[in-house]
């Protein structure tokens, strides 16, 4: 992840979190006693945030989207989509040690080249780097 995502998503996760509670100070000393109530929903929200913000860091860590399980969480239940989280295996970047593309074409390139080397007009080394080459290795 690069530093401009990190710094975007704290930023958001600032602004979810703190919002709620700046919106609450204002609404309890604007608002007299009836403000006292409206305020504590205030903090609720932003208390959800947090929780929402720290299930949606977990499901980044296991390769998934940050804004994508933030929402899912503060919309949803936080401790519903941290238990959905903490169940979810790590995603896995496909491996690039077995190519699945192209394994008919480089078969018969190999065999280009081993009748190339056996009639003389490569070298070992020549078709060993070749076959190298063509393996990707």
């Amino acid at each position: 992840m690069s530093s401009n995502e990190r710094s975007r998503e704290a930023t958001f996760v600032l602004t979810m979190f703190f919002g709620p509670f700046i919106l609450a100070i204002a609404v309890f000393f604007l608002g007299g006693s009836e403000g006292l109530s409206a305020a504590l929903v205030l903090v609720a929200l932003g208390v959800v945030g947090a929780i929402a913000a720290v299930v949606a860091d977990a499901a980044r860590k296991k390769g998934r989207t940050f804004s994508t399980f933030f929402w899912l969480s503060y919309l949803v239940s936080p401790i519903v989509m941290g238990i959905i989280v903490a169940t979810l295996p790590p995603l896995t970047k496909p491996s690039n040690s077995v190519k699945t593309s192209g394994n008919s074409s480089d078969s018969a390139e190999i065999e280009k080249l081993a009748s190339l080397r056996d009639s003389g007009v490569l070298s070992e080394e020549e078709f060993a780097s070749a076959k190298r080459r063509l393996l990707g290795g």
